[in-house]
């Protein structure tokens, strides 16, 4: 059953491996949030104490080499004015970490993945806000100590897309998720090159998640679809149907029950007028996809605007934590 908890509300949510904690940083409203796997905690910090400002578009990933949750890029709330530096928070305080001339420009909506290999934080893409020249096409590395532009003339593919980074291949994967047509592309940490070959047909929202059991990325859902595909590094390959017609959560990988996993997300009412939120969880374990729990949250909670940034698998715990709504208990 859902268990109640203190829920923070909406925001950007990370798992801090170190701590054991959830960590959630709600922008608009400059708080943190913290799961125990117990309850949730304020984080009050002294008034003192820096703080980043209120942006949206911004990517949040935890870094767990050293065991910081970074916020990188995004606008600041109510204005086109971009955020100018990295801020890092290692659970008792914020860290600003100004952009150096030779760093990235300042961007909104950039995609950032965990590159485990070269342990290191890996950003691409955005919309730059200096140049206002559109989608910007730089891959830069983030370490901690310095950032490292890994290459300029990435693909030109929009902000709206689905990013995994495949470890075993020492590959981060992209899928422009976009209705103007599907790019597959990878990244060997030096250049990027796209992948001639046919996969999902042209959509917006899906989502993909790397699955470390079948040595594949996961592709499903997007655009009220209900197909799921799979990548092995040469191949798209549609494997059965069972999800339900979704723009799903982002999609996690249940490493205990070896799973892809996603939470609610929405689908298209049968008039098209208006989108309808689910709140149920689907699991595909490499062969078909089931619904063991049809229920989640309910409708008297505060709920986030979308599950994409909002939900998070806990090691150890065997549970799936919401912000803003309520923890499941899964069996």
């Amino acid at each position: 059953m859902w268990v109640r908890r203190s829920p923070p509300g909406t925001g950007y949510l990370a798992y801090d491996t170190r701590r054991d904690m959830l960590v959630a940083y709600l922008p608009y409203a400059n708080m943190l949030w913290e799961f125990d796997g117990f309850q949730w905690e304020e984080r009050t910090l002294a008034s003192s104490s820096p703080q980043p400002p209120s942006v949206l578009g911004a990517a949040f990933a935890y870094d767990e080499a050293r065991g910081v949750c970074v916020l990188f890029g995004g606008a600041a709330s109510g204005s086109a004015s971009s955020l100018t530096s990295t801020w890092e928070y290692d659970g008792a305080h914020w860290t600003e970490r100004p952009l150096p001339a030779a760093g990235p420009t300042p961007r909104r909506m950039p995609s950032m993945v965990y590159d485990s290999t070269h342990a290191r934080l890996v950003i691409y893409g955005g919309n730059d806000l200096v140049s206002q020249s559109g989608s910007n096409r730089q891959t830069w590395a983030y370490d901690g100590a310095s950032w490292t532009l890994l290459d300029s003339s990435g693909p030109n593919i929009g902000t709206d897309i689905a990013i995994a980074c495949d470890s075993v291949r020492d590959r981060i994967v992209a899928l422009s998720d976009n209705l103007y047509g599907m790019q597959t592309w990878e990244f060997d940490g030096a250049h990027w090159s796209q992948r001639l070959i046919t996969g999902p047909s042209a959509r917006s929202g899906g989502q993909m998640a790397y699955f470390p059991g079948i040595h594949q990325c996961i592709y499903a859902g997007g655009s009220n679809q209900s197909d799921t595909w799979s990548y092995d590094g040469s191949t798209w390959t549609r494997q059965v149907s069972g999800m339900p017609p979704r723009i799903p959560s982002k999609l996690v990988y249940d490493s205990l029950r070896q799973a892809i996993t996603f939470v609610g997300g929405d689908s298209l009412s049968a008039n098209g007028l208006y989108t309808v939120e689910h709140r149920d969880l689907w699991r595909f374990n490499g062969a078909s996809w089931t619904n063991p729990l049809s229920d989640g949250p309910t409708t008297a909670l505060a709920e986030p605007d979308d599950w994409s940034n909002h939900t998070a698998f806990v090691p150890g715990l065997s549970r799936f934590e919401a912000i803003g709504m309520q923890a499941n208990s899964l069996a």
